[in-house]
């Protein structure tokens, strides 16, 4: 009985110790199912709100597809309010006094704005902060949002900033590219703005501004930086905001000269392809976006408006300094005594080996100087590379479709010229440069803009190889078909000689030879090592019957 009783304690203690290890079992197994539950319950919660959240997620799609609504309703009215102005006026014109009274009607109870933007009207739209620019044309633009920036002026937003690659300077408004101007310039003890050349630091243009327009201000009403009558007129704004010296208003350019070393910019400026537009310069110093600069970079910038030196170097871009400028265009008139040019005034260096680059780069503007003038840069050297012209050039002396003068040694690849270079009665006209100063090659370049001028090469340079120029040329005293001392592989046609040009050897008359023809020559250039320069960009058929470059 004892035994039994013994052995019946003892194996009901094993089997409540079995017992409960199955229950553990049972239990880590209940629990790693638990969590496995719940684990898969997350992720899939997870791509839930993921899927509404996320950037392409629906709550996004939802909102965009609003506000995709929302601006097709706005230009709608913006187009209806357009076309009712243009039935009302008396010569069809758009103009803010008939505009105006059109788009009320259009909007209904819909709060707008109409603002007249000197060439343009602009209407803005006060709930969804969003504007639209109807310029000469009645081109309606895609909308832009109005500033709200309470860093304005700071473009180290609040802190956030510090010039790195990372965290960018940002240009957000009219106000943050003064300062950018005044700290290039010496600071201002007055406005509490320290000096900089922003060496190594990167700066950003992060939307279109437009001087003439007050949404491009983060505050129209400012006195900080102008409107010291506070009348908000856009006008006057510009004028004080802008001011420079005594008879000379306008935007102060970026940097004073590249001689200054505590007065130049030393960063970079990446434009994001974005547009500064209606710039206005008057200085008797260098003029341009940036006045001086001393190993720095500008990309991917856009610049309108009027940009006048009465002094030397001017430029759209950038006036005088060693650089790179790249993916640039500038549609300004620029003006200047000399080194002037559409993209920069005198992008060079006094030491040969400093290899610059201009790449990528379209002037429109036209573009006037007495003295080395270019349709892209007055005076360089390095590189300028897939580089052209459309805008009209005229000089005094040393008229170039691309560029006035070499200062340095320099090389011209993929470059053409589509305006007309106007040159005085003893001024050098060449299609692609104007006058060799120093050892030019120019590479795969071609020129059809109308020349003129008392000594004229058609293209230009030292070293000319597999270039065509097809331009008319009227020269007052002599010619060259292309111009160089050594000339490999270039064509002209004998029906655009002048009266007094002179073939030099090299130089392969095509007259009477089809487009297709022509540019079949032009593909089949080998160089030393037998091939087509990888670098050389290959030619087509433009529209125009022109041999052109293919894309």
């Amino acid at each position: 009985m004892l035994y039994n009783t013994r052995y019946n304690k003892s194996g009901g203690i094993k089997f409540m110790r079995k017992t409960m290890e199955k229950m553990k079992e049972k239990k880590a197994i209940t629990l790693i199912a638990l969590i496995v539950t719940i684990a898969v319950i997350l992720i899939l919660a997870g791509i839930t709100v993921g899927m509404v959240t996320s950037d392409n997620g629906v709550l996004k799609e939802t909102k965009n597809a609003k506000t995709l609504a929302e601006i097709d309703n706005e230009k709608s009215i913006v187009e209806r309010a357009k076309m009712l102005t243009m039935m009302r006026s008396k010569n069809g014109s758009i103009t803010y006094e008939v505009f105006e009274p059109a788009l009320k009607e259009e909007a209904g109870k819909m709060p707008t704005e109409v603002s007249d933007a000197v060439g343009t009207i602009e209407v803005l739209f006060t709930d969804s902060n969003r504007y639209y620019e109807i310029d000469e044309d009645g081109n309606v633009s895609e909308p832009q949002e109005v500033v709200r920036d309470e860093n304005a002026g700071d473009i180290t937003k609040g802190g956030s900033c510090d010039g790195s690659e990372e965290k960018p300077y940002e240009i957000n408004c009219i106000e943050d590219l003064v300062v950018l101007s005044i700290m290039t310039n010496g600071g201002n003890t007055e406005l509490n703005i320290g000096k900089s050349t922003l060496y190594k630091k990167q700066v950003v243009l992060m939307r279109s501004l437009n001087f003439n327009s007050k949404f491009s201000y983060n505050d129209s009403t400012t006195t900080k930086f102008g409107d010291l009558n506070q009348d908000g007129i856009v006008e006057d704004i510009r004028t004080e905001l802008t001011k420079t010296e005594e008879n000379c208003v306008g935007f102060t350019p970026i940097g004073k000269d590249h001689n200054d070393r505590e007065a130049r910019f030393e960063g970079k400026f990446d434009g994001r392809n974005n547009e500064i537009r209606n710039i206005y310069i008057n200085t008797t110093k260098n003029a341009g976006l940036f006045g001086g600069i001393f190993g720095a970079t500008i990309e991917n910038t856009t610049v309108s408006g009027k940009v006048t030196s009465k002094g030397e170097n001017a430029g759209g871009i950038t006036a005088n300094g060693p650089g790179n400028v790249l993916n640039c265009k500038n549609f300004a008139a620029v003006r200047g005594k000399k080194w002037v040019g559409g993209i920069g005034g005198n992008i060079w260096s006094s030491v040969a080996s400093t290899i610059l680059l201009v790449k990528d780069c379209i002037n429109y503007g036209e573009v006037y100087s007495d003295n080395r003038i270019g349709g892209i840069v007055g005076g360089s050297s390095g590189k300028v590379i897939n580089c052209y012209n459309v805008g009209s050039v005229r000089g005094e002396y040393f008229a170039g479709g691309i560029i006035g003068q070499p200062r340095q040694i320099l090389t011209i690849t993929n470059c053409y010229n589509l305006g007309r270079v106007t040159g005085a009665t003893g001024c050098k006209s060449g299609g692609i440069i104007a006058e060799k100063y120093a050892e030019t090659t120019v590479n795969n370049c071609y020129n059809i803009g109308e020349i003129e001028g008392s000594t004229i090469k058609g293209i230009g340079g030292t070293t000319v190889n597999n270039s065509c120029a097809f331009g008319k040329i009227i020269a007052k005293s002599s010619s060259n078909t292309i111009g160089g001392e050594t000339i490999n592989s270039c064509y002209y046609k004998s029906s655009q000689k002048a009266n007094n040009e002179t073939t030099e050897e090299g130089a392969i008359d095509v007259e009477g030879k089809t487009a297709e023809q022509i540019v079949e020559l032009l593909n089949s250039y080998k160089d030393d090592t037998g091939a087509y320069p990888a670098d050389w960009k290959q030619w087509k058929v433009g529209k125009d019957g022109n041999p052109t470059f293919a894309d």
